[in-house]
C-alpha cells in the first residue's frame, strides 16, 4: 500500500462499504496515517451505523506507524475475523478465522497478542509474519506451536 494518504477515515469508509461482508483481504502495510484508534473502531462489533466487521483471511498490518497495531487490535482483528462478539464467547461462529497475518515491524506487538492468535486461530493461521516485533518472545511464539 505505501500510501501516506490512508487515514482513520479511510477504514471508515472501507468498513461502510462492505455492507454485503465480502472483503477478505485486507493491505494496509507502509507508511500510512492510520492510528491503533482507528484500528481498533475497524474491527469492533457493535458501532451504530456501522456494518459488522469485516471477517478477515489475509491481514497486512506491516510497517504501518509503530504503536498503531497493538495487541487490543490483534484481538478484535482475531475476533471477527472468527465472527466471535466479544473473548467471553458469545456469538461465536467457529467459522473462518485468519489465514495469513502480517505484523512486521509492530513494536507495541506482545506476547498478550501471540497467546490470543494462538487460543482463536490456531485452525486457520497458516503464516505469520512478526519479524522486527521487539517485545514477542520465545514465550509468545510458544503459544503458537504447543
Amino acid at each position: 500500500s505505501d500510501n501516506p494518504l490512508l487515514t482513520d477515515a479511510s477504514l471508515s469508509s472501507i468498513r461502510k462499504c462492505n455492507t454485503k461482508g465480502k472483503l477478505r483481504s485486507l493491505q494496509l502495510a507502509g507508511p500510512n496515517h492510520i492510528s491503533a484508534l482507528g484500528l481498533e473502531v475497524f474491527f469492533t462489533r457493535g458501532i451504530p451505523d456501522l456494518p459488522p466487521p469485516p471477517k478477515l483471511y489475509k491481514l497486512d498490518l506491516s510497517s504501518c506507524c509503530h504503536d498503531a497495531v497493538n495487541d487490543t487490535v490483534v484481538q478484535l482483528a482475531t475476533l471477527a475475523s472468527i465472527g466471535k462478539i466479544s473473548p467471553t464467547g458469545m456469538g461465536h461462529s467457529n467459522t473462518g478465522g485468519l489465514v495469513h497475518l502480517n505484523m512486521s515491524g509492530s513494536t507495541a506487538i506482545t506476547d498478550k497478542a501471540m497467546e490470543h492468535l494462538a487460543s482463536n486461530c490456531s485452525s486457520s493461521l497458516q503464516e505469520l509474519e512478526v519479524g522486527y516485533c521487539v517485545n514477542i518472545s520465545d514465550k509468545g511464539l510458544g503459544y503458537l506451536v504447543s
